[in-house]
């Protein structure tokens, strides 16, 4: 073959194989980026879910003191309790021991406000930006 020919499948062949080249490295990018932004996603949303059951309990403490109704204190406890789950093993002990000091008699304004400064610092962790 002449040496023209050769140079012109070289050059069809650099201009074929160049855009498919970039196209397989800009889709795999493509990917990465996605996976990140799912994965930050689900994080934000885990977040929020905690920070929600923790304003809950917060919620449910006032509740706790003021005896309202059965229901409500039934419900203020299950949203206090179930912060324990979120929280560290000391805030958890600090919350169920408020309930159970609720159900025979009305927390102390240190003991209350103890566990209200504990459920604070738990939310500010989770505050997303």
């Amino acid at each position: 073959m002449e040496s023209t020919v050769i140079i012109a499948l070289i050059t069809a062949l650099a201009a074929i194989i160049a855009p498919l080249i970039t196209a397989i490295v800009n889709n795999r990018t493509a990917i990465k980026l996605k996976k990140i932004e799912e994965k930050g996603e689900k994080q934000r949303n885990i977040t929020l879910h905690e920070r929600e059951v923790l304003e809950n309990a917060l919620m449910g403490m006032a509740v706790l003191i003021e005896h309202q109704s059965k229901e409500r204190f039934f419900d203020a406890c299950t949203n206090t309790l179930r912060a324990m789950a979120y929280v560290d093993d000391i805030t958890g002990e600090k919350l169920r021991k408020i309930v159970s000091v609720a159900r025979e008699q009305t927390p102390t304004m240190e003991e209350y406000s103890e566990v209200c400064i504990s459920l604070k610092k738990a939310i500010e962790k989770r505050i997303v930006e």
